[in-house]
């Protein structure tokens, strides 16, 4: 999608997550990387990482100063990733319901949103119809970036 929409040509390098990436870009053997905030921000803090922008709507409530992909000139530019739940198809729904119920319970306590906000995360509780939608969303957006991109499986 970067690619695209910004009329350049990338190196894709894969990792087994965010950690060891962020070392070979500490490490000056990568030039950049996408990443999740709360894994970056100390490092934008220290200057041992200069943040050019961020991916999300909004601006990153850890790094404040930096802009958004759309407001460094790349409109309507947004990739997030998210993390939730999910269960087996054909799990009853008062199973549903009842595990529904106990994770907006625990995710809307005060304590674990500002355990998630140190993070850089942001707790969003929905109604399971609004998150299947929000899934469905996503397929049919990522799909259409995957088409567009020529993406193929390694």
């Amino acid at each position: 999608m970067l690619q695209a929409r910004a009329g350049i040509r990338l190196h894709h390098v894969p990792y087994r997550g965010g950690g060891p990436a962020l070392q070979d870009l500490l490490g000056g053997q990568v030039a950049a990387m996408f990443g999740a905030a709360g894994l970056l921000a100390g490092y934008v803090r220290t200057g041992k990482l200069r943040a050019i922008a961020t991916a999300g709507r909004r601006r990153e409530p850890l790094l404040p100063d930096v802009p958004t992909m759309s407001q460094a000139g790349l409109a309507d530019f947004h990739a997030v990733s998210w993390d939730a739940l999910f269960a087996p198809r054909g799990t009853p729904n008062p199973v549903l319901d009842r595990m529904h119920a106990a994770i907006q319970a625990a995710l809307g306590s005060d304590a674990i949103r500002r355990l998630w906000a140190e993070q850089g995360a942001k707790v969003e509780l929905e109604s399971r119809a609004d998150f299947a939608r929000f899934v469905g969303n996503e397929i049919a957006r990522w799909n259409v970036i995957v088409r567009t991109a020529n993406v193929r499986l390694e």
